[in-house]
């Protein structure tokens, strides 16, 4: 094979990528997948972007699939250069992010020899990949460039969502001879058709439809909860609102679900403060719920997933295309479509008239009132600068257009217990795929350059440990990229789990769990060239906020908080409990 024949399928591959909808190519450099490399730089249709560390640069193309929902893909060279993608791998696969794994491998006649930086490369990503294409070595023919340029777009349909699944990452392993040098001579490729590939409706069974609406009907203490959505697949507002209002179900709506900080509020009964009112036992005292319809992927257990836990009794339903179950093990009905034809499809069946749930709805939408207006209260009286405040302070100074990024662990479960929907008016990224910490910078720069927005990453101090590479990553950014970190001493979302409370774990708790990273992040920033800014309290974080969101790059504001989370929450249980009794007396 010669080395023109490598130069016109590589650029084949990277015509096929364009033309099926890929936009973004994060590419790792090295020897093997040069051929390729070069091709898909000199593509126009290509935004690339060269990223070192092949773990961030597979995080870096996931965020700007996440951000977009458009699928976006990360090249690297053979060996185990592939092997440092699996994070973003599993994340994507968990999540449902169309991700192409594009990776260079050595030629058939270099494998079972011991040949160097040669291993097994199809297959790599096991069951966490949606498909694994191997297009084998370049072909000249053109017969043979028309069939790989085809399998590219299989496998970006694939990505997309074919054959009756989520989106979710796929591998395509290319094996490339030397030379690798690109050749001046080599002819053009061809002008290959490629297949339209549709991703398959969802669409609910007229069984199921039957069975979940008279489950609505046959109960009268629902709760409807919005489990975790991207911006491009939220649930429909205005279908949600109308079954909500048909019904008198409120709507329990996460911080991850894209419905709590929607641009338009809800216009039904809502319950944002359901933790506060599970803590507070008003939940059981109005009458336990019977009903719990759950739209999306599974809720965090430690977050609205503590319901379907609290409540065992009450009938749980799972509407969601990719549903196989719940955490909780204890299902009633699981519906595997798409949400707006199942709520459209649940309107025409219920009926018109008062819901059977709105006598319970109304009373849920005024306790949730009144647990904001003592939250309110209760952290207005609040001197320290706690994680709360912190928190609040980053969602009330968010620029327009931005996209909100919260890490796992206890970011995102603060917004969800102290930042009501009111708050902001903001997409929310967030990896409540497999819940991991890591990869957050590497993401939301990523998010940030395909989406062409500004992005606030608020993230804990041991997530950003975690991805300290990407910062070479973010100091490229040509759109504001604000890292807000709680410096909080490390895990303290640990300090709420049972093992806080283990005789046994007392002596070593801090070391494991806790971690204190004991760094000042902000001569890490310098290290990186990345201007910098430490806040002891909310107005100078909000003005930080501000002034970073003005100006092109990436800036880190560190927010050196105290009080931990779990005391903070226990204090605003005690103070809450007596006041909820008295708003629905």
């Amino acid at each position: 094979m010669s080395a023109a024949a490598q130069t016109t399928w590589c650029r084949q591959i990277a015509d096929a990528l364009a033309r099926s909808g890929v936009e973004m190519v994060a590419i790792s450099p090295g020897s093997r997948s040069a051929p390729l490399a070069l091709a898909l730089i000199e593509e126009s249709r290509l935004t690339t972007e060269v990223i070192v560390d092949e773990r961030a640069a597979a995080f870096f193309a996931l965020g700007a699939a996440r951000g977009t929902g458009k699928p976006a893909a990360a090249v690297c060279t053979s060996g185990s250069a592939g092997a440092h993608y699996h994070p973003a791998v599993i994340e994507a696969e968990r999540a449902g992010i169309p991700l192409l794994l594009l990776t260079a491998d050595r030629p058939p006649e270099r494998h079972h020899r011991q040949a160097p930086q040669t291993t097994e490369q199809v297959g790599f990503y096991g069951a966490h990949c949606r498909g694994s294409f191997d297009l084998g070595p370049a072909e000249a023919a053109a017969r043979m460039l028309t069939a790989t340029a085809r399998t590219v777009a299989l496998a970006v349909g694939r990505a997309r969502g074919t054959r009756g699944s989520t989106p979710g990452p796929v591998q395509i392993n290319l094996r490339l001879r030397k030379p690798l040098e690109p050749d001046p001579q080599a002819p053009p490729i061809v002008e290959a058709s490629l297949p339209t590939v549709h991703r398959p409706d969802s669409v609910p069974a007229a069984a199921s439809l039957e069975a979940l609406a008279e489950i609505c009907r046959s109960r009268s203490r629902g709760l409807i909860l919005a489990g975790p959505a991207h911006p491009w697949t939220a649930l429909d507002p205005t279908v949600l609102a109308r079954f909500a209002r048909r019904t008198g179900m409120p709507v329990v709506a996460e911080a991850a679900s894209q419905l709590r900080f929607a641009p338009r509020p809800l216009a039904c009964h809502r319950c944002e403060s359901w933790e506060w009112l599970l803590r507070c036992d008003r939940l059981k005292d109005l009458g336990p719920p019977d009903l719990l319809l759950h739209f999306g992927p599974p809720s965090t257990p430690s977050g609205a997933g503590t319901l379907s836990q609290a409540f065992p009794d009450a009938t749980l339903a799972v509407v969601h295309p990719g549903a196989e179950g719940d955490p909780a093990d204890r299902s009633a009905l699981i519906v595997p479509a798409e949400a707006k034809p199942t709520l459209e499809g649940l309107l025409e069946r219920i009926g018109d008239g008062p819901g059977s749930h709105e006598d319970w709805g109304r009373r849920i939408g005024a306790l949730d009132t009144a647990a904001w207006l003592e939250i309110e209260s209760a952290l207005a009286r609040e001197s320290d600068f706690i994680e709360a405040i912190a928190v609040r302070a980053v969602l009330e100074n968010l620029p327009g257009g931005a996209l909100l990024a919260l890490a796992n662990s206890l970011p995102i479960r603060e917004v969800d217990l102290f930042c009501p929907g009111a708050m902001a008016r903001v997409p929310v990224l967030h990896q409540r795929g497999a819940h991991g910490i890591d990869g957050m910078v590497a993401g939301a720069a990523g998010a940030g350059r395909a989406s062409r927005r500004p992005v606030v990453l608020l993230c804990g101090d041991l997530a950003l440990l975690h991805d300290v590479g990407a910062l070479a990553v973010a100091r490229r950014c040509t759109t504001p990229l604000v890292i807000v970190v709680l410096d909080n001493g490390g895990g303290r979302l640990f300090e709420m789990l049972p093992a806080a409370r283990s005789r046994q774990l007392r002596a070593s708790f801090d070391e494991l769990f806790l971690a204190d990273p004991a760094l000042d992040f902000r001569r890490l920033a310098e290290a990186f060239e990345i201007p910098a800014a430490v806040c002891d309290d909310p107005h100078s974080l909000g003005r930080a906020i501000r002034q970073a969101s003005t100006r092109a790059g990436c800036t880190l504001i560190v927010a050196r908080v105290g009080q931990g989370a779990a005391r903070t929450i226990a204090d605003m249980v005690s103070t809450l409990h007596p006041r909820l009794l008295e708003a629905d007396s």
